[in-house]
């Protein structure tokens, strides 16, 4: 099918709110999702990020046959899993709407559109897949470390729920506590950085994994943070502070310095070889 001239594409601001309004019920859910579940709520730095990359890149031709291909499957996606009552589930399918629709509209290229990806918070099946092992481990660590330092703390892990205590104040550690939401904010911010500097596909990857595993001694840290709220009693405060403060910690950074939107190297980028959907500018 021929590449549709870039007079043609369509009105793009109208486009977006139109992806925004099919995709409503699945946006209604993760509002709700995100007061249940504070932890969750880092999912929404990615957007201005997105939107900040989007409005800096030049138009590429349109290639419509592959971009009506993916929008029909990403929205028929959705509305296969909001019939079948998996509604959290359709959250994947919108990446890949906002693929289809830049290779509609000529921006933003794949590479961009999968910041997205961060937009959708970390599966709890995939959080529970890993527990209870990984916040007993880290738990354990902070108790081991608290104790070095004076503080008598233990960690008391059965088999479906593991406790940090510290004198006679116990705080469940639950399965978000393992690190891993923290380990895709972090990834997710490093391919942030990778697309405003036009690093390769390869390149971001590479400095991306060692930044995730950073989520390891952070979530460590939180725990301890934690457990000296717990010794002076606060309980409530300790299981709100493990909920946001590492992840709005890590959001005020990147947003002050490596991500900080609108501090681009080089002016507008162009699109890369490296993005196996990206067209050549004309």
């Amino acid at each position: 099918m021929p590449e549709a001239p870039l007079h043609r594409a369509p009105d793009e601001r109208l486009s977006w709110l139109l992806l925004v309004a099919a995709f409503s019920p699945v946006l209604i859910d993760l509002g709700a999702h995100l007061l249940e579940r504070p932890w969750a709520a880092y999912c929404l730095v990615f957007v201005p990020l997105f939107v900040s990359e989007l409005v800096r890149l030049p138009r590429r031709p349109a290639r419509p046959g592959l971009a009506w291909t993916l929008l029909v499957v990403a929205l028929a996606g959705e509305l296969l899993l909001l019939g079948g009552g998996f509604t959290r589930a359709s959250r994947v399918f919108m990446p890949l709407a906002a693929l289809g629709l830049g290779l509609l509209l000529g921006r933003p290229d794949a590479r961009t559109s999968a910041i997205l990806i961060g937009f959708v918070p970390v599966p709890h099946a995939l959080v529970s897949f890993f527990s209870t092992d990984l916040e007993a481990t880290w738990a354990g660590a902070a108790a081991r470390l608290l104790h070095g330092l004076g503080l008598p703390s233990l960690v008391e892990a059965g088999r479906y729920q593991t406790q940090l205590a510290v004198g006679a104040v116990r705080m469940p550690v639950i399965d978000v506590d393992g690190g891993l939401p923290i380990a895709a904010l972090l990834f997710g911010l490093v391919w942030v950085a990778g697309c405003q500097r036009g690093w390769s596909i390869a390149a971001t990857v590479l400095r991306a994994l060692p930044i995730a595993a950073l989520a390891v001694p952070i979530q460590i840290a939180a725990l301890c943070s934690a457990a000296l709220l717990l010794r002076a009693g606060w309980l409530d405060d300790a299981r709100g502070f493990l909920d946001v403060a590492p992840f709005a910690s890590i959001v005020t950074i990147a947003l002050l310095g490596p991500c900080r939107p609108g501090a681009h190297r080089g002016g507008p980028r162009r699109a890369s070889a490296s993005d196996p959907l990206s067209s050549a500018a004309p």
